[in-house]
């Protein structure tokens, strides 16, 4: 099969020497959004970069014993280019701005919110990679829950009172732009119906 990455994704996975590891793998997203059940490895990479798209395109191969794969179907393939440590997913809605610092409020083991330095990477999949930036006395951890509604009553009380969590429940039609969901203290505004002290974390 062949499938085209992004420049960058490829110099990525050269700086990490993912294109010279003879077991790399890729997973393979079919059409239907199910993942199909064998993996494949590159075994060629062309030697230009596309001037149109910026992409480079890979010929892969897969067993296919099923014949489920066909010619022309649309697929999409996973594959690990670069690994990000102190990195985590979360909606880019539950970003917060303050001048040129990002942040994100997460709660402790007695619901009390506490706010975290981060910095953004790529969103994938409609979700918001963040890197956590160290910070004296943080108590977060990757288990820790993340307010996305509700997140101005939640920095109000930081570090002082609990909250009350409910699941968060995505909106599919939301933006998922980082520079759209990425929302400023002044501008953050707190969903209707929700009370002074609630907020919604994200779902595990």
């Amino acid at each position: 099969m062949d499938f085209s990455v992004s420049e960058r994704d490829f110099l990525n996975s050269m700086d990490n020497n993912l294109t010279r590891q003879k077991h790399l793998k890729f997973d393979v997203i079919l059409a239907n959004g199910t993942e199909y059940p064998m993996q494949g490895e590159p075994v060629a990479i062309d030697r230009n970069v596309d001037a149109q798209t910026g992409t480079i395109n890979i010929v892969g191969h897969i067993p296919n014993p099923n014949l489920t794969l066909r010619p022309g179907m649309f697929v999409r393939v996973r594959a690990t280019v670069k690994t990000l440590e102190n990195a985590a997913l979360v909606p880019p809605r539950a970003i917060l701005s303050a001048q040129s610092a990002k942040f994100i409020i997460y709660l402790d083991d007695k619901n009390i919110p506490h706010m975290q330095v981060v910095n953004l990477g790529p969103v994938v999949d409609g979700m918001q990679v963040i890197n956590i930036i160290p910070m004296p006395h943080s108590t977060f951890t990757k288990d820790s829950p993340i307010v996305v509604e509700g997140i101005m009553q939640a920095a109000k009380v930081q570090g002082q009172a609990p909250v009350k969590p409910l699941p968060y429940k995505p909106v599919v039609s939301q933006p998922v732009m980082p520079s759209i969901g990425a929302q400023s203290f002044e501008k953050a505004r707190t969903p209707e119906g929700m009370k002074d002290g609630e907020a919604q974390p994200s779902a595990k």
